[in-house]
C-alpha cells in the first residue's frame, strides 16, 4: 500500500503516474479510497502504508493489483530490543501527534508466526511519519560490504542476522552520514499464497 491509497494523501498531480504505473483506472483509485476508509475504521490497515493482518493485504492485492504478477506480500519482524527501541522513539509528543501505525502494532507484542518463508534481513528507517524504506534506498551496499563485510543474497536482501547489532550501531552512528532517521534490523518473509 503506499500513499496514493487514502483518498486525504494522494496528490491530484499523481493520478495520471498511478494509472500508468499500476495499469490500474481512475475507477480503481475511488475502489481503493473506499476499501482504505472502511479498512482505517475496522483498524485493518495503520497509517502511513502498514496491514495489520496478511488477511487485510492479501485482499488488497486480490481486489485491486491481481492482474500485477509480480505483487508480493512481505512480512517484516523485528528482534524485541529493535521494538522495544522503536516503540519508545516514536511516542507521540504532544496531544495533537497521532501514532504511527507502525509502532500501535508493535505495541501489541504478537510473536513472529510461522507464516512466510525467510528471504533475508533488512536495515529499515522509519520517518517521523510513520513511513519506512530499505537501506537500498540510498545505496548504502558498498558501505556495509566494506566495513562490515555484510553480504547481500539473491533477494537482495542481507544474507545473514549474525551482525544485526553492529548494523544497528553502524547505520545509526551520525559520523557515517547516513540518512538522520532512526535505523532498525529487520527480519524479512515472503509470504506465500
Amino acid at each position: 500500500m503506499d500513499t496514493f491509497a487514502r483518498p486525504w494523501t494522494i496528490q491530484k498531480d499523481e493520478k495520471e503516474d498511478i494509472v500508468k504505473n499500476f495499469n490500474i483506472d481512475y475507477d480503481t483509485i475511488k475502489h481503493i479510497h473506499s476499501w482504505t476508509d472502511k479498512m482505517d475504521i475496522e483498524n485493518e490497515i495503520g497509517f502511513p502504508d502498514l496491514f495489520y493482518s496478511i488477511d487485510s493485504a492479501r485482499q488488497y492485492r486480490d481486489s485491486f493489483f491481481s492482474h500485477l504478477k509480480e505483487c508480493m506480500i512481505i512480512g517484516i519482524y523485528l528482534p524485541q530490543t529493535e521494538m522495544d527501541n522503536l516503540i519508545k522513539e516514536f511516542e507521540p509528543q504532544g496531544e495533537k501527534m497521532g501514532e504511527i501505525g507502525l509502532r500501535y502494532r508493535l505495541r501489541k507484542k504478537e510473536i513472529e508466526n510461522d507464516n512466510g518463508k525467510l528471504i533475508g534481513y533488512d536495515m529499515i528507517g522509519i520517518e517521523s511519519g510513520g513511513g519506512f524504506h530499505t537501506f537500498h534506498c540510498h545505496d548504502l551496499y558498498n558501505d556495509l560490504k566494506r566495513d562490515l563485510e555484510i553480504e547481500i543474497n539473491e533477494n537482495g536482501l542481507i544474507n545473514s542476522d549474525s551482525k544485526w547489532n553492529e548494523l544497528v550501531d553502524y547505520m545509526n552512528d551520525d559520523d557515517k552520514g547516513f540518512e538522520p532517521v532512526p535505523w532498525y534490523f529487520a527480519k524479512v518473509k515472503l509470504i506465500e499464497d
